[in-house]
C-alpha cells in the first residue's frame, strides 16, 4: 500500500487551477479540412500513410539532467487543454512523482517499463 506525500502531488483534483479552454466544445470539420491538417492530400488511392506512421516514436531513453517542475506543470496543463482523449474523458488528476521510492512504486503497477523506466527523472 503506497501513499503519496503532499510534495509529490503536483496537480490534483480541486487543488489544480481551473483551465480556461475557449476552444472547447464541438468543432465540425469537413473531410477536406481533416486531410489538409494531417498532411494527407489527394484522393484515397494517392494517400501514402508511411511517412505519418514512420514519424511517430516512443522514447525510452532519458536525459539525466533534471527537468524544472514548472516546465512539467506547463506541459501537463497544455496537454490537458488540447490533447484528444478516449471518449472525450478528460483527465482530472495528474501526479508528479520525483522521489525514487515514489517512482518505483508507481512503475511497479505497469510492467511495460522494464529496462528503461528506472531512468525517468519524473513519473506522471
Amino acid at each position: 500500500n503506497h501513499t503519496l506525500s503532499k510534495q509529490a502531488l503536483l496537480l490534483a483534483g480541486s487543488d489544480a487551477p481551473a483551465l480556461n479552454n475557449p476552444a472547447g466544445g464541438v468543432r465540425r470539420l469537413t473531410r477536406k479540412e481533416v486531410l489538409a491538417s494531417s498532411g494527407f492530400v489527394g484522393s484515397r488511392s494517392s494517400i501514402d500513410l508511411s511517412p505519418f506512421f514512420s514519424s511517430r516514436h516512443s522514447l525510452r531513453q532519458f536525459d539525466s539532467r533534471p527537468v524544472e517542475a514548472g516546465l512539467v506543470v506547463e506541459a501537463v496543463r497544455r496537454a490537458m487543454e488540447v490533447a484528444p482523449s478516449v471518449c472525450n474523458r478528460q483527465g482530472g488528476r495528474v501526479y508528479m512523482l520525483t522521489s525514487e521510492a515514489g517512482k518505483r512504486a508507481a512503475l511497479s503497477f505497469q510492467n511495460g517499463n522494464r529496462g528503461w523506466g528506472h531512468e525517468a527523472g519524473v513519473v506522471l
